[in-house]
């Protein structure tokens, strides 16, 4: 049988953004499918590690 190896393009945004907070150490290393949608979004109030903290949301416009 063959293997499921899970891609960026087939990853939801909140395990790619977390996968890209534990690279930068603010979050603690899990399984990637721990940070699914319905366990961990954008707005939630995370606990980041080393005292670090989310600024407010930036509003980004195209043109």
């Amino acid at each position: 049988a063959r293997m499921y190896a899970p891609t960026v393009e087939t990853a939801f945004c909140a395990e790619i953004v977390a996968l890209t907070y534990e690279s930068m150490g603010l979050l603690p290393t899990r399984r990637p499918n721990w940070y699914d949608p319905g366990r961990f979004w954008s707005g939630d109030e995370l606990q980041l590690l080393g005292g670090a903290r989310l600024g407010e949301e930036i509003t980004v416009r195209v043109p």
